[in-house]
């Protein structure tokens, strides 16, 4: 438990070490993250390091920035337009926002910030949601235009400022975790005391979003992620528990909004993908599917769930374009929220 100790010490010095660098102070709090079995804490710090692969990406990640697109007459003649989002087709919509999401390791954000500075210019991103409407917009022959890229604008300090935001988190964590420390521990922080530490600072949505909780508990109760234990305050809905024999559905209220734009961009899409006859019907089939399940009052998200699977299938087997994968993104999104309403225990 020593290294533990010294752990805790060398991150107490850097956290306040005008020399040190983030990422240097979150390589401490990875392996201060494994040694003590801080499972929340480790998978946070390496986020941060690494990026937000494949995770939600904390709202002090996010930047709001003004969308831009150039444009190129048929005559070749380019100009460039402040996009308006609200101005775009529902399905769209969801890929284009003014609110984008810094999902990079905290040294290629510096690294960017850095070089955008030197230069004296503004950053310019491309998400790749964005590529979706520039797609699709092109797709058409009708258009006055076609669109040559889209991107948000944005001066560095923005990227200053979310860099600043997780160093302030740091220090409230060290200083949190440091408080919860008795003295009696000689030093050496518990799992419990490292997560509760971090959760008081990023908040419980980020939490959420790098664990998985697993085990039986009553609603309000300890859900134990091992090797840490979770309060659970406030639980609303049902509170399924069972064999696996058992399942339950949430009976509130759901959200069909994402499913809609699955099924309407695909409906928006399908002619363009690259598939043979038989795919493209399989296709179509399960989008009437699709449809159907979300029309139906029963409001069955097994079925819902199946239709989208249906679709996923010959999606996959499109070749890879910026719109299929954007597809294929907004799909993984929807099954994983019927998913969250759909529970399947199993002991």
């Amino acid at each position: 438990m020593a290294r533990s100790r010294d752990l805790m010490a060398r991150l107490d010095e850097a956290v306040l070490d005008p020399t040190a660098s983030l990422s240097d102070v979150l390589r401490i709090c990875v392996m201060l993250g494994i040694r003590i079995g801080a499972a929340s804490l480790e998978q946070w710090a390496t986020a941060e390091l690494e990026g937000y692969r494949g995770l939600e990406v904390p709202e002090y990640r996010k930047i709001r920035a003004p969308i831009m697109k150039v444009v190129a007459d048929p005559w070749g003649r380019q100009a460039t337009h402040l996009l308006n989002p609200m101005t775009l087709p529902e399905p769209i919509r969801e890929h284009i926002s003014e609110i984008v999401p810094l999902n990079q390791g905290v040294d290629t954000l510096e690294a960017l910030a850095a070089e955008h500075e030197a230069q004296r210019r503004l950053v310019q991103l491309s998400p790749p949601g964005f590529d979706v409407y520039m797609t699709v917009w092109n797709q058409r022959r009708d258009r006055p235009y076609s669109i040559i890229a889209v991107y948000v604008e944005f001066p560095p300090s923005l990227i200053r400022g979310v860099i600043g935001q997780i160093q302030t988190g740091l220090t409230r964590f060290v200083a949190g975790l440091g408080a919860k420390v008795d003295s009696g521990d000689d030093g050496q922080p518990s799992a419990a005391q490292a997560d509760g530490a971090l959760l008081a600072v990023v908040g419980s949505a980020v939490i959420t979003n790098l664990n998985v909780f697993t085990g039986a508990s009553q609603a309000g109760g300890i859900v134990t992620n091992q090797p840490s234990e979770y309060n659970i305050r406030d639980v609303k809905g049902n509170v399924a528990a069972g064999s696996s024999n058992f399942s339950q559905a949430y009976t509130e209220a759901f959200d069909l909004a994402r499913i809609r734009e699955f099924a309407d961009l695909i409906a928006e899409i399908s002619g363009a993908l690259d598939l043979d006859l038989d795919q493209h019907a399989e296709l179509e089939s399960g989008l009437a599917e699709l449809h159907a399940a979300i029309g139906d009052p029963a409001n069955d998200k097994t079925r819902m769930r199946r239709a989208i699977d249906a679709v996923m299938s010959p999606l996959k087997l499109a070749g890879a374009t910026a719109v299929r994968n954007a597809a294929i993104t907004l799909g993984n999104q929807a099954s994983a929220e019927l998913d969250a309403a759909i529970h399947h225990l199993h002991p």
